[in-house]
């Protein structure tokens, strides 16, 4: 036998690096008091600058590989942004009050606008991210946008919501499949039936859920019934027992169902993302996310909105606990490689980058 001259080349190391959090409720609060306070005063135009202080808290608390993400928005375009929004819903208020056909135009005329308004918010939000110095970027194509949104979307009242699921699918897709940090393309492909089966799973939660509400509002009615011999009496209370049952019933069925659908999908797209050779690895647990949101709500009301800025705080922790990166080759490797290309493309998107349509 032959001795064979072929030498395989060993595979990168992989490592996984894990996303973390670490922003606090009370420094938070500080930092949103303030822009809240600042923005009534200046009758909402400190906003933009209030959008600034929170995303660049957020992204200077987001780190990955001992690194956190920075954030470059200038509020003087965030502010171009608000006005040009503020100014259109205006003039359509007013077009449809006085002028009801140039009204109609104008509504035609935001739905042909509305895939160039999701590739522009995407690319706005994405160039002014960065991570170590990199920029991330979209490059999605608005021809790609029409055909997802208008195209796909027809399928989704034709078959009476059944499409809902493959058309988010195609969506998520074309969202993620375009980002790029650096010059490091992303990729995404997920499964259609993980889609199907994370609404499907919703719908069910939704049902016992329900059920498990309406069971136990029967019996506290029964109970109420036999207690109170005053039938007038009993007649108010089992009214007001069926209206608070409803909204309790909805408001409980509204974020454990939105909790399972957001975990699942979350999952199935960020599972499916990949960044060159670089997996995303997305663990979102459906009860944790359920307790938080719910939990978050509550104490939020009780504090008449004040728990509001640690509700945030504590939902980007969860969200960032549930994500990691599994790295082919070391992320040093990586930054030293995107830095050398994206030194020899250069920046020719900060001209049109310039205006934040607030998507």
């Amino acid at each position: 036998m032959e001795n064979s001259d072929i030498v395989v080349a060993p595979s990168a190391p992989v490592t996984r690096e894990q996303f973390r959090f670490t922003g606090s409720g009370n420094e938070y609060f500080r930092i949103w008091i303030v822009n809240l306070l600042l923005s009534i005063v200046t009758l909402g135009i400190y906003s933009a600058w209030a959008k600034v202080r929170r995303e660049q808290y957020f992204h200077r608390h987001t780190v990955l590989g001992g690194s956190s993400f920075d954030y470059h928005g200038q509020p003087k375009s965030i502010l171009k942004g608000r006005l040009l929004v503020v100014g259109v819903l205006v003039a359509y208020n007013v077009l449809t009050q006085f002028a009801p056909l140039a009204g109609g135009a104008a509504s035609l005329l935001f739905i042909v606008l509305w895939p160039w308004v999701l590739c522009q918010a995407l690319r706005f939000r994405t160039y002014n991210t960065s991570w170590r110095g990199i920029r991330m970027g979209f490059s999605g194509d608005i021809g790609e946008a029409v055909k997802i949104l208008y195209l796909y979307g027809l399928a989704v009242p034709f078959s009476l919501g059944i499409a809902f699921p493959w058309w988010q699918r195609h969506l998520q897709r074309f969202i993620y499949g375009h980002l790029q940090l650096g010059n490091e393309k992303f990729t995404c492909e997920p499964r259609t039936s993980d889609f199907y089966l994370g609404y499907l799973g919703a719908a069910g939660v939704t049902i016992v859920t329900g059920v498990v509400i309406g069971g136990a509002m029967a019996a506290l009615a029964a109970v109420f019934q036999v207690s109170l011999p005053d039938a007038e009496a009993s007649r108010v209370l089992r009214g007001v027992g069926v209206v608070g049952s409803m909204w309790l019933a909805y408001i409980v069925i509204y974020f454990i169902a939105g909790a399972f659908v957001r975990s699942r999908i979350g999952n199935a797209t960020l599972n499916a993302t990949r960044m060159g050779g670089h997996q995303f690895i997305s663990t979102l647990r459906f009860f944790p996310l359920a307790w938080i949101m719910f939990s978050n709500l509550v104490l939020t009301i009780v504090t008449l909105g004040l728990y509001m800025p640690y509700a945030k705080i504590r939902l980007a922790r969860y969200r960032a606990s549930a994500l990691a990166v599994d790295v082919a080759g070391g992320l040093d490797n990586f930054v030293a490689d995107n830095a050398q290309r994206v030194a020899a493309t250069g920046d020719e998107a900060a001209d049109f980058l310039d205006i934040d349509l607030g998507f």
